[in-house]
């Protein structure tokens, strides 16, 4: 017996269309595949990806012996995003490949536009970007051909992330203010409310942090109006990210545990790492090193299970920065070399910078100076693609701090006057860190009003931290400054 996909009527083998209602009928094998791909979507939705595997390579095979090559197209798509979740990008080009040769053949140039954006997102991760924009051209000018705006826009969303993530936020901006227009002309809210969420993206890496609220408060409202739970868990997720930001652990814990909370009702395993990575994040600036680790260990757990590899390397990150705290940076250093091979492979170059900078500050507190400069270097072939005052600032007060240990002071001042510029362009929450560490040197190298300036600011912000939840440690050392300061004879003034 066959099922009708339309009226639901078993028909008997053989018959054409359904007695019913006229439907075409399909074949038992073409019924069988295409349940299969629906079945492997909704495990791959939950993060089962081996059983979404399985699934979808039985429908390949099935729609291979029809043959029926749209199926085709569509469960070796299929396999494409599960191996790219899973951070396999051979077989994702493999079978994107397929994909676009297929549609090729068969002069289907909508499916054509889709395997080309797909190689795209495979050319991003491998880092190889001139690559990722030819593919993203050629599909958005496949689909401004054939009118289909929305789909120009999903394409063109990615280059948005192809500038993101080099640090050219401009160009980000205009690609995602370009989507919002096409998205808000066709109504289509759920487009809006992922755009706006983009764009407080681009604004948070700038920085830009009250910006950024405005704009993921937005993607929330829609969010929440429209029922959809995926988004409302991002958009809290990405709130509270930013509320630990401008130094508020209190709300970012808040949030995060709101998000956690729909991402485990939803049964969504890498969703659920991700929310418990942002807990961990929030934890680590509380002080409270040991739930931390409980919970960054689990969201590794959570991201392995899944087989999501980039975000096991981001966490992987998180957990070197809560052994760092704790003391224990030869672990530190060990699980940050794993996390950034997996940014290396994957082409995650926000991700590896930010590594690199880290691997610097492990080994100067290890007294490793050889290895600091070593890491400090990676880092610098990087800067030509950094172009956000917040990673241009963390690089300087890096090489300053190296130029320290290394009794350079005043190559050092330069490092630090250059972070300086960096640091005017980014909120004020976030430089509490810089001007502690430029206030001392200006103390120690004879600048003492101008040091004591510093050490000022860094105390009212890291005072306001600490009324929001934030551990004590950093305005205790700066307390301590001070207090030296105003008692040892001698440092009272520039002139003593």
């Amino acid at each position: 017996m066959s099922k009708c996909a339309k009226c639901g009527k078993e028909c008997p083998e053989g018959e054409k269309a359904c007695p019913e209602c006229g439907t075409a009928l399909e074949s038992a094998s073409k019924a069988f595949a295409r349940q299969g791909i629906e079945e492997a979507g909704s495990l791959a939705k939950s993060g089962r990806y081996a059983d979404a595997l399985e699934k979808y390579r039985s429908a390949w095979a099935a729609a291979e012996a029809l043959p029926d090559t749209q199926l085709s197209r569509e469960a070796a798509r299929g396999l494409g995003i599960v191996h790219f979740r899973q951070g396999d990008l051979t077989q994702a080009e493999s079978h994107f490949r397929f994909c676009l040769e297929s549609a090729r053949r068969d002069g289907d140039k909508r499916a054509e536009a889709g395997a080309l954006g797909n190689m795209g997102i495979v050319y991003l991760k491998r880092a190889n970007l001139d690559e990722a924009l030819k593919h993203y051209d050629q599909s958005i000018e496949i689909y401004r051909t054939l009118g289909e705006r929305q789909s120009e826009a999903l394409a063109r969303d990615k280059v948005a992330s192809l500038h993101a993530n080099r640090g050219d936020f401009d160009k980000a901006l205009e690609c995602y203010e370009l989507n919002l227009e096409i998205a808000r002309a066709a109504a289509d809210r759920e487009s809006e409310a992922k755009i706006l969420g983009n764009i407080g993206s681009v604004h948070s890496g700038r920085g830009e942090f009250d910006s950024a609220l405005q704009y993921y408060r937005q993607y929330l409202e829609i969010s929440r109006s429209a029922g959809d739970r995926e988004g409302e868990a991002v958009s809290l997720s990405s709130i509270g990210s930013i509320h630990l930001g401008q130094g508020d652990v209190d709300q970012a814990l808040e949030h995060g545990e709101k998000s956690l909370k729909i991402c485990r009702a939803a049964a969504d395993r890498q969703s659920e790492a991700i929310a418990l990575g942002g807990l961990a994040d929030a934890l680590l600036e509380k002080g409270d090193l040991e739930n931390a680790k409980s919970q960054i260990l689990a969201a590794i757990r959570l991201a392995e299970a899944a087989g999501a590899r980039p975000v096991v390397a981001r966490h992987q990150a998180v957990l070197a920065q809560v052994e760092r705290e704790a003391g224990n940076h030869a672990e530190a250093r060990r699980v940050l070399r794993a996390a950034i091979g997996v940014f290396v492979e994957q082409g995650m170059k926000k991700h590896l910078f930010d590594a690199f900078l880290l691997g610097a500050n492990l080994a100067m507190e290890q007294g490793k100076g050889s290895d600091a400069q070593a890491s400090l270097l990676e880092a610098r072939a990087m800067l030509p693609e950094r172009k956000d005052h917040l990673s241009l600032r963390d690089y300087h007060l890096c090489g300053a701090k190296l130029l320290v240990m290394l009794e350079l002071p005043m190559d050092a001042d330069d490092d630090f006057r250059t972070a300086l510029e960096h640091a005017g362009e980014c909120a004020e929450a976030a430089n509490h860190i810089f001007y502690r560490k430029y206030g001392a040197f200006l103390v120690k190298t004879g600048e003492v009003s101008q040091g004591r300036e510093f050490l000022e600011k860094a105390k009212a912000t890291c005072e306001d931290r600490v009324g929001h939840g934030a551990r004590r440690r950093e305005l205790d050392e700066v307390n301590t400054l001070l207090d030296t300061l105003r008692q040892t004879p001698g440092l009272s003034s520039d002139t003593a």
